[in-house]
This record gives structure tokens, sequence and C-alpha cells, in this order.
């Protein structure tokens, strides 16, 4: 009689277990969802990135959180469509979402554009004015504007303001206004340095051979008579 009952007892504890190892992933789900729904953070509208391994991230944005699982539409990262939907529905656990780093995007974000310039470097006293007045055009704020000098290239980055959801198609839209900006610039410097030719008719400066400069001859030395 003893032996029937320990032998029970076993039998449901080995069964318990099975149980549970088969659906402890869907348990912990299942609890993740209701810690998500009273934490109200993580809803739909809402733009997330978790943090799932160094390596592997995934961002998107929230279109439900199910009993389960939370659905997203995936948004691109880094230089791979940045801030652009993809189009892909993901589906990620809850227990995902609760136990990995999650970032939570708020409905504003700080943002940043690059733009390159190569040599000559002209007009540089107008590169921060022109990266504002490009960034102001769209009507978003300007954190900071600053350029550098790397090798052969002027790195000029704007620094702004932008509604999460347009993040990508802003910063098109701000390098596109800027090197219109610039490009104005250099063609009125070509027309405003006009040169009359033999003709009579203005024309423009043609560019110097290189190691040439522009300026009266240098003076000679006189030469010693011997």
């Amino acid at each position: 009689m003893l032996n029937q009952t320990l032998i029970s007892v076993f039998s449901i504890l080995i069964a318990a277990t099975g149980i549970s190892l088969v659906f402890k992933d869907y348990l912990a789900s299942l609890l993740g969802g209701v810690i998500l729904r009273c934490m109200r953070q993580v809803k739909p509208g809402v733009r997330i990135k978790v943090l799932i391994m160094p390596a592997i991230t995934l961002k998107g944005d929230v279109i439900k959180v199910g009993v389960v699982r939370t659905t997203l539409h995936e948004v691109g990262d880094g230089e791979r469509l940045p801030s652009v939907r993809t189009g892909r529905m993901v589906k990620v656990p809850n227990f995902t979402l609760v136990n990995s780093p999650l970032v939570i995007y708020g409905e504003q974000i700080t943002d940043e554009v690059v733009a390159y310039e190569t040599r000559p470097f002209t007009h540089l006293d107008t590169v921060e004015e022109d990266m504002r007045t490009a960034i102001t055009r769209g009507g978003h704020e300007v954190i900071d504007v600053g350029f550098y000098q790397k090798e052969d290239q002027l790195i000029i980055h704007g620094i702004f303001t932008v509604h999460t959801h347009e993040a990508g198609d802003v910063r098109g839209r701000i390098l596109r206004a800027f090197l219109e900006r610039r490009q104005t610039r250099g063609a009125a410097v070509e027309v405003s340095t006009p040169l009359e030719d033999g003709s009579g008719r203005a024309g423009t400066v043609p560019p110097l051979p290189s190691g040439l400069m522009v300026g009266p001859p240098p003076e000679t030395m006189p030469h010693r008579r011997r």
C-alpha cells in the first residue's frame, strides 16, 4: 500500500515537472503580459527597442500587447533603413520584453544629420548658418551644429529634435536643403567673379593651375656686377 502511494506521488511530480517544462515559457509570457499591461509603458503607438543580446536588437512600433506575445511593426535601425518601417510584423514573447533591457522612445527624440564636403572648403563662415537654416526651415528645433575635418573631408553634423515616427524622412529633407544651399553659394561665387576677355564680354575666372598663387609677382634680387 505504501509503495503504491509513493509511486503515485512520484508519477504526479514527474508529470507536473514535464508539464511545467513544456509550458514554462507560456506561463512566463502570460505573467509578462499582465506586467506590461499594468505598467502601461509598452502600449500601441509607442516605439521600443529590445536589446536581446549585445549584438542583437529589435526595434519597432507596438501594434498590440497580446496575452502571450506583443506585435511590433519592425523599424530599421542603424545604417540600414534608419527609423523607417520595413513592412514586417514581429511577434515577441512578453517574457522577452520583461526580462530584456528595453528602450522606450518618447513622442520626440534628438536626432542628427551628417553632411560631407570635399576640398577645397569654401564659404566656411556660412556652414553653420546653412545647416541651421536647413533644420529650422522644416519647423524643427536646433540643438547644436558643429563641423570638423577628417583627412580631405569636412564633416558637418546638425543635432535637432524631431517626432519619433518622422526621424528617417526628416534627415533626408534636412540634408537635401543643406546641400542645395551649399550648391547655391558655390554657383554664386562663380558668377560673382567676372573677368572680361579680349572681346570686352564678361566671363568667369578660369581655375588656376596647381601651385600658382594670385597676387603680384615676387620681387627679384638685383644682379651683382662682377
